[in-house]
């Protein structure tokens, strides 16, 4: 499979650089889709005006750090392929 720089494939965010799966890409790409969902559902609070929406945020950007973390560690695992 030859990458095409025009066209998103959802599972080269999972893969190694040597075509299998990556338990670190699919956990990775989990926790980032739902720090984002999180993230949404925090501007929300924020509009309504809850107190805790401040803490919550910075929770949701340690969460969504350590999402991107392991979808970059895939990466760097040794695997020439």
């Amino acid at each position: 499979m030859e990458f095409e720089k025009n066209k998103f494939n959802w599972k080269e965010l999972i893969t190694n650089n040597n075509g299998k799966n990556s338990g670190s890409g699919f956990a990775g790409l989990c926790v980032v889709m739902i720090g984002c969902l999180a993230f949404t559902a925090s501007i929300v609070g924020y509009l309504l005006e809850l107190s805790i929406t401040i803490d919550f945020v910075s929770q949701i950007v340690i969460f969504t750090g350590i999402g991107a973390t392991l979808l970059g560690v895939r990466k760097f695992n040794g695997d020439k392929g």
